[in-house]
């Protein structure tokens, strides 16, 4: 029954995210609310960045950020790429089309990336 409760819960949020989302874009070009709207969340990760490097490992738990070397970050540049394209794409999309139909296909998206990575694996294995 709990899941119950939790799914529902997860369903307002993620709708009320995605008005909040369209009234952000509706006076407004897609390119600034979706800078402001990842430096937000950027200044999140710095903070945690910053806590992790202050504290040590033991201190900062599961808040801890470990370093990576730099053939990771090009790695992290090309996903960066690739959603950043994802996501402007997706914001452009929201903008123009009304909500009933922008949010759920934007909550499909949880199943259809299931379904694909499950395809992967099943392939890879």
């Amino acid at each position: 029954m709990l899941w119950t409760l939790l799914a529902l819960t997860s369903a307002f949020l993620l709708g009320f995210y995605d008005l909040l989302k369209k009234n952000s874009l509706r006076e407004n070009a897609v390119i600034p609310v979706l800078f402001i709207s990842s430096l937000s969340g950027a200044l999140i990760f710095i903070c945690l960045f910053s806590f992790s490097r202050m504290t040590g490992e033991s201190t900062a738990g599961m808040l801890f950020v470990p370093m990576v070397p730099w053939k990771e970050h090009v790695y992290f540049f090309i996903k960066s790429i690739i959603v950043g394209s994802s996501w402007i794409l997706a914001y452009f999309a929201f903008k123009h089309l009304p909500i009933t139909i922008a949010s759920p296909i934007r909550a499909s998206n949880v199943i259809k990336l299931r379904k694909f990575f499950f395809i992967v694996l099943c392939v890879y294995y």
